[in-house]
């Protein structure tokens, strides 16, 4: 891509060959495209950051890991009439003996088969990713998008713009062909991917809802006006319905091509194609290319988590519930699923519908705090003994209750927990327990116990002083989120492995936990005198700078 000083020239000249996408034999065909792109851009309630900002190390080289290869390779290309050059990723301990998925990869008008390792080095990022477990190990083609013999990106790289259209008759019959005669990978369309940024973005639009028996997985960053009018790509909306595992959109609110994304979005989203939308705070960037490529890797070739993330309409909950009734001590934690939502008053636990109607309540031991959700039942940190004390006089245990009756069904002691326990979460088949801190002690603690409630280990948060410790806990979004008393109150927000990423004037003491639809549950509530305590649910999304922000729409919009 053109230097930043450059890319408002760059949007200007592209927007003059938004036709370039379509087959050359076509364009005399097309209506002509309206350019120009208002400023500002009206953002509507699906236009928000549904993944936040990964760390910055995603690309970091690791030399405690495996790494896969980088090679450049020659293919011939009977499109163009040369030779030409390909970028190939393979994964660490690639072996012939096994077949592996292909993600082909797309760069922009002034980039070539080199440019996504300037901007997001896919090759740590998906070391980073496969050793961590989060990611398939996959084949990663990284070809030159500009099918001409002379397809450097020198002089005026708009000129070229035409052979990015011929480049999709370059892909699917010479390229294509090419890795499958070299690498050992799998041939079908359920394990071949297709993404890229700007110019290529648009390509991989094209291309992937235009060959639908080729490709199951699209990804489009900051796709340029190459992209085809959503009637062009989706011709068959009933049919596009349920064709593909995963359709990623992505843009910067900075970028001056966001009236296209949206543009696509707001098709597939009137058509009920499922799809992802992610809008982050950057620009027309590296930075959003990178980030976007983490969360897609994450997804692509992984059908259950694609599905997961896909399930934007399984639960529907209000910006605003209120739990039904009061009750004698204050909001603790929250929880739900796609039927339920679940509330811990200190000493009386509730269920409720998703619009707050109360369906059960149960007294319980003072004192209950936060509480999560695994395999039907509902898991309660508990403190019976004293709070925040130096000597250790805390009694912790883990209450658990059936989620359709709230009857009690064990209890598990958590000794480990020495200043009480007061929050839990539930993430990789493991339950992690916070708790209570006293004044002197300036850092924090999540206590890891697999599914019997057998210790494992003690992790620390280099935190500082949070009053009362960590009175919450969820995992969404590849992080962990701690909501703390205090004045203000505090949110803490770690990687998976409790290195801290952010602290944050954020009030969740009462009660945070991952929701669909990128978003998260944040409780708030209430005591009077008169008539006792109350709860309230907002639903919630990540925010790069005040760790969360209100979400302004039903879930299921």
């Amino acid at each position: 891509m053109p230097s930043s000083a450059s890319r408002t020239r760059v949007i200007v000249l592209v927007a003059a060959l938004s036709s370039a996408a379509i087959p050359l034999h076509d364009i005399a065909a097309q209506p002509p495209r309206p350019s120009a792109f208002p400023r500002p851009f009206e953002l509507g309630p699906d236009d928000r950051q549904i993944y936040p900002e990964p760390s910055a190390d995603i690309t970091a080289t690791r030399s405690e890991i495996q790494h896969g290869r980088l090679e450049m390779i020659e293919y011939q290309s009977k499109t163009v009439g040369t030779v030409r050059k390909l970028n190939v990723y393979t994964p660490p301990l690639y072996t012939a003996d096994q077949k592996y998925p292909v993600l082909y990869l797309l760069h922009g008008i002034g980039g070539d088969e080199t440019e996504w390792q300037k901007f997001a080095d896919p090759a740590n990022l998906l070391d980073n990713l496969i050793a961590a477990g989060e990611a398939v190990p996959m084949i990663v083609v990284m070809p030159n998008g500009r099918a001409q013999k002379n397809d450097r990106a020198e002089g005026n790289v708009f000129a070229s713009a035409p052979a990015f259209a011929v480049f999709e008759k370059d892909l699917l019959d010479d390229v294509i062909p090419a890795i499958e005669s070299k690498y050992s990978v799998l041939t079908d369309r359920d394990h071949r991917a297709i993404a890229g940024l700007s110019m290529g973005g648009g390509q991989a639009l094209n291309c992937g809802f235009g060959n639908s028996e080729k490709f199951g997985w699209i990804g489009g960053f900051s796709a340029a006006p190459n992209t085809r009018t959503p009637e062009q790509l989706v011709r068959s909306p009933e049919q596009t319905r349920n064709q593909f595992h995963l359709i990623w959109l992505s843009c910067g609110s900075k970028d001056q091509l966001l009236g296209i994304s949206q543009k696509t979005q707001r098709f597939l989203r009137e058509h009920q194609i499922p799809h992802l939308w992610n809008l982050d705070d950057h620009g027309h960037d590296p930075s959003h290319w990178k980030n976007n490529l983490y969360h897609f890797c994450r997804l692509v070739f992984n059908q259950s988590a694609a599905t997961e993330a896909l399930a934007v309409t399984s639960a529907s909950v209000s910006p605003d519930v209120t739990c039904e009734g009061t009750y004698p001590k204050h909001l603790q934690g929250v929880c739900g699923d796609q039927d339920s939502l679940f509330w811990s008053f200190t000493t009386t636990l509730v269920k409720t519908d998703l619009q707050g109607k109360r369906l059960k309540s149960v007294p319980v031991a003072d004192h209950h705090g936060d509480l999560c959700l695994h395999d039907g039942q509902v898991f309660v940190a508990v403190n019976l003994g004293k709070f925040n004390d130096a000597a250790g006089n805390a009694d912790s245990w883990i209450f658990v209750y059936n989620s359709q009756t709230l009857e009690e069904v064990a209890r598990h002691r958590v000794p480990e927990v020495f200043y009480g326990a007061g929050g839990i979460g539930f993430h990789k088949n493991r339950f992690w327990v916070v708790g209570g801190l006293p004044e002197d002690v300036t850092e924090n603690y999540v206590y890891e116990y697999d599914t019997a409630f057998a210790f494992q280990k003690r992790h620390v948060i280099a935190s500082g002083h949070t009053h009362l410790g960590i009175q919450t806990a969820t995992f969404a979004h590849d992080r962990w989120w701690f909501g703390c008393y205090g004045t203000p109150q505090v949110l803490l927000v770690t990687d998976a492995s409790f290195k801290l990423l952010g602290r944050y004037e954020y009030d969740c003491s009462l009660g945070i936990s991952a929701w669909s639809a990128g978003r998260l549950l944040s409780a708030t509530g209430e005591c009077r005198a008169d008539i006792g305590c109350s709860g309230c649910i907002r639903t919630v999304t990540p925010h790069s700078r005040s760790g969360l922000r209100l979400s302004e729409t039903d879930v299921r919009k």
